[in-house]
Order: C-alpha cells, then sequence, then structure tokens
C-alpha cells in the first residue's frame, strides 16, 4: 500500500514540474492599429531574438524611450512600420493593461534583431495572404471564362 502511495506522488511531482507556467504577457504583431492583421508573438519568434524570453523582451521594450515615428514630407510614401502590442494578462489569463510600441520596419530589425523581424514578418505575409485573399484572375482574359 506505501509503495502505491509512494509511486502516486512520484508520478504526481514529476507532472507538476513539468508544467510550463503561463506567461503573464501576450505580445502581437501588425500594422499600425490594425488588430485584423496581428498575429501571435510566440516562444519560436522570440527564440530568434537576443531575448531570453518574452519578459526580457518587455523588460527591454518598456525601457525604450517613448518616440512617434516620423512624418513624410508631403509627396512621399511613409517608412514601412509595425506595432508591437503587449498585453499583460492577470491570473485568470483577462487582459490587465495594455502598452503598444510602434516604429519603422528598419527600426525593428536594429531593436529585435533581423532574425527576430524575419520570422514575423514571414508569418505576417502568411496570415495577410490568408485574411485578404487575392482576386481570382480568369484564366482567358477578357472573357471572364476558363
Amino acid at each position: 500500500m506505501r509503495a502505491a502511495l509512494a509511486v502516486a506522488l512520484v508520478l504526481c511531482g514529476a507532472g507538476a514540474r513539468a508544467e510550463t507556467p503561463r506567461s503573464p504577457y501576450h505580445l502581437y504583431w501588425s500594422f499600425p492599429a490594425d488588430e485584423l492583421s496581428q498575429i501571435d508573438v510566440d516562444r519560436g519568434d522570440i527564440g530568434k531574438s537576443p531575448f531570453a524570453g518574452d519578459y526580457d523582451l518587455v523588460k527591454y521594450l518598456a525601457a525604450l524611450p517613448k518616440e512617434k515615428p516620423p512624418k513624410p514630407k508631403p509627396g512621399e510614401a511613409a517608412a514601412p512600420a509595425r506595432e508591437l502590442r503587449v498585453d499583460q494578462l492577470d491570473g485568470d489569463g483577462k487582459v490587465r493593461s495594455t502598452v503598444r510600441y510602434l516604429a519603422p520596419l528598419e527600426v525593428w530589425r536594429k531593436r529585435l534583431g533581423e532574425d527576430m523581424v524575419e520570422r514575423l514578418e514571414d508569418e505576417f505575409d502568411a496570415h495577410l495572404r490568408m485574411i485578404l485573399p487575392r482576386k481570382v484572375v480568369p484564366a482567358h482574359p477578357g472573357d471572364g471564362k476558363p
């Protein structure tokens, strides 16, 4: 009886240790102020950065000076920009606070590293192709028939 109890305790303890604690942060990558285009920033993405985890990334972002991207001159196109949104979650998984960081892609490449931004942009492009499919082009232009 004691042996069975000991085995059960060991198995329960092993399961508890193997469980990874849930992060108090949820990160999203998107066009500025566009929640439809957002994708999740996950461990794989952060693994391509110089940061050990999402906590280190959030701490780094919080230390950045608050600045707005420069406005383009009249007649010039704006530099492509992305938003990195950080939701801080409470113990129940509900959003406690949200902070948005906006910068041109070239700035994100310096801040997060080329590898992480490339990975995010690849996922972002795939996501955009899913939500904004291209028009179907007829095989024989002009007649509208295949």
